[in-house]
């Protein structure tokens, strides 16, 4: 099955950099938008202005934890939250909530 699932990606997946653990590894995945419907703004002012509330999904064979960085298209994207995706006693895959890093000034 880990077999299929790492065709898929190989084969359909997008170009991807991932920054884990003080190493940038060049993997095949998937990021997409996280929608969910609702009337309201993307984003929510706070005291020091507008917070960009969007979030994408990251599926992938390389591991990711919280506070890594994923890059895809020139964007770079902070994971807010990771987890492995077994199948058996094997990983098949990792998936992430990610964020789009901000830039500092």
């Amino acid at each position: 099955m880990t077999r299929l699932i790492c065709e898929a990606f190989d084969r359909y997946g997008a170009n991807i950099s991932v920054e884990h653990a003080g190493e940038t590894v060049q993997t095949k995945g998937f990021v997409q938008p996280l929608m969910k419907e609702t009337k309201n703004e993307p984003f929510s002012m706070e005291v020091l202005g507008a917070v960009d509330e969007r979030c994408w999904r990251y599926l992938g064979r390389a591991c990711v934890a919280e506070g890594d960085t994923v890059t895809f298209l020139g964007v770079r994207y902070i994971v807010r939250r990771a987890s492995a995706v077994p199948v058996g006693d094997e990983v098949a895959y990792y998936q992430a909530v990610l964020h789009i890093e901000e830039e500092t000034a």
